[in-house]
């Protein structure tokens, strides 16, 4: 299924013992929507983390309705580490009053092209951008940037990927002929929807 990609194993290359000790100050996600439909629905991510924090943070993109003919995707950059602030126009503290911030923005894009984005660490404190690239066409957005508490480290390994189907939030039937994927229901595995993930939308 080539509408989400896994995280390469960067840590391997690093070796286990120097990430665990020093973590690392930017990593980047390949993500290809290919055989996503064109609407809202799904929610491709990856989940990282930080070191001396609880919590998550997870990047991702969800397709939208094409608007006047052009693709679009909303990507988005979020937090759940409690303390995290927002200090870009696209970013806010969750609506439902709990901790972290989401950053969101809507995107024009070719649905054929492969999106790298890119979590990097915006100077020698705690504050970390996010930035979508269109891998084909070199065309860059700042999805984000929010800073994490005093204390926070940098990456750490030890997250993974996941697929949400948000309207399984919703009540809908958790079938996967409703899913208007062009995939083996054999083959793919999809993981239980997030209760945090839907409140974003």
């Amino acid at each position: 299924m080539r509408a989400f990609t896994r995280l390469r194993p960067h840590w391997q290359r690093l070796g286990d013992r120097q990430c665990s000790r020093l973590g690392l100050n930017d990593i980047t996600f390949p993500f290809n929507m290919a055989n996503a439909p064109h609407k809202s629905g799904f929610f491709f991510a990856q989940e990282f983390s930080f070191n001396y924090v609880d919590n998550v943070r997870h990047t991702g993109l969800q397709p939208r309705k094409a608007k006047n003919g052009a693709g679009i995707v909303k990507a988005v950059f979020s937090s759940f580490i409690d303390g995290t602030t927002a200090i870009h126009h696209n970013c806010q503290s969750r609506a439902d009053g709990g901790p972290g911030v989401i950053c969101a923005v809507d995107v024009e894009n070719d649905y054929s092209h492969t999106y790298s984005f890119t979590v990097k660490n915006a100077g020698s404190g705690t504050t970390w951008k996010g930035t979508l690239v269109d891998t084909e066409t070199g065309y860059s957005t700042d999805v984000g940037e929010s800073t994490l508490p005093e204390g926070a480290g940098k990456l750490v390994r030890g997250e993974g990927g996941f697929v949400d189907y948000l309207p399984w939030n919703e009540g809908s039937p958790r079938t996967c002929n409703l899913l208007h994927l062009r995939m083996s229901p054999s083959k793919t595995r999809l993981r239980k929807p997030l209760a945090r993930v839907a409140e974003m939308f």
